[in-house]
Formats: structure tokens, C-alpha cells, sequence
């Protein structure tokens, strides 16, 4: 099976992540003030009170990349990597009939998956706001309530609902916001 676009953008923006050797020539040193780059590693375990079977034992690594193309655009990557050695919250390997072919996760065996969770254009064009790519668009939350945030899709991955960021489905969107008024 050949690998989705959104598949290829995940594996460009893994290697981006290469970053120049010290000693880099000014080019280089160029490139490399222009690109941010952040991570988050987290460990979760659950399992129950009264025997040691383990319910979730998963890692997941978050890098973001950003890269400051000019003055005007700045491009942003984040990728979602997980590995749940217990297996039991999605058991074997999802079928993901719910999501569109630009949305898949790409799964390597039952126990991990690789999930291109945003990558968008940001584009500051004075009084116009402009993000081109996959990314989450929120039309309004009030207290932990969803009354107005129902533009991307949810994942019920886990009964007890996950952070409103993480459990919404990016989707491949244009989002614009005009500067009204003073």
C-alpha cells in the first residue's frame, strides 16, 4: 500500500528535524535561526485497585516544528508518536473507517502509531490572518464544555475524555480572520 500525502508530509517533517551539525557555515546558521523546535515526552500507566493488570502503558512523543519562511509566513509541524505496550485501548490494528484518507494514523504493528497531528501555513498579510494546512479550528469553548467547538471531529480513544487539544481530530482547513474596525 502506498503511503497517503498526509503519510509523506509526517515523514518530510521527521526529517527536517535533522538539524546542521556545529560548525555549520553562515547559510546554515541562517536556516537554523529561522526553525524552532519543541517536544514533549509523556509516560501514562493505568491499571486497576484490586489485581496488576495493566490497562494503559503508553509513551507518547510530541515534537513541534516551526520555521520562519519570511517576514509574513511561518510554517508549523507537529507530529504525535505513540507506542501503548498494554493494547487494550484500540486492540490490534483500527480499521479508522471514521476518518478520511488525509487523516489516517500510520501504524507500525498493533502497539504504535504515527499521527500527523497539525501542519499549516500561518500568513500575516497586515489586517488578514491566514492559516492554510491541517490544524484545529475552535469557535468557542465555555468552562470544559463543548457548546460551540463542533467543527473537528472527536476521538472517544479513551472513555474518559482526553484534553479538548488532544482528543480533537485536526482537519485540512482554511481559516481566516480579518482585522474589522480600530
Amino acid at each position: 500500500m502506498l503511503p497517503s500525502a498526509s503519510h509523506c508530509i509526517v515523514i518530510a517533517t521527521a526529517a527536517l528535524l535533522v538539524l546542521p551539525a556545529p560548525g555549520a557555515t553562515p547559510a546554515q546558521e541562517h536556516w537554523r535561526e529561522r526553525l524552532g523546535f519543541s517536544s514533549i515526552l509523556e509516560f501514562r500507566l493505568a491499571m486497576p485497585i484490586n489485581h496488576a493488570d495493566l490497562q494503559q502503558s503508553e509513551a507518547i512523543y510530541t515534537p513541534e516544528l516551526h520555521f520562519q519562511l519570511d517576514d509574513h509566513v511561518q510554517l508549523t509541524g507537529i507530529v504525535r508518536i505513540r507506542g501503548d505496550a498494554s493494547d487494550k485501548l484500540e486492540p490490534g490494528r483500527p480499521d479508522e473507517n471514521t476518518r478520511g484518507v488525509m487523516n489516517r494514523r500510520l501504524f507500525a504493528g498493533t502497539a504504535l502509531d504515527l499521527e500527523l497531528r497539525e501542519f499549516y501555513a500561518d500568513i500575516d498579510l497586515d489586517r488578514v490572518y491566514l492559516r492554510l494546512g491541517k490544524q484545529q479550528v475552535v469557535w468557542g469553548e465555555a468552562d470544559g464544555l463543548k457548546v460551540l467547538d463542533v467543527l473537528n471531529p472527536q476521538s472517544f480513544r479513551e472513555f474518559i475524555l482526553a484534553d479538548f487539544e488532544d482528543s480533537r481530530i485536526p482537519l485540512w482547513t482554511a481559516n481566516v480572520e480579518i482585522a474589522m474596525g480600530g
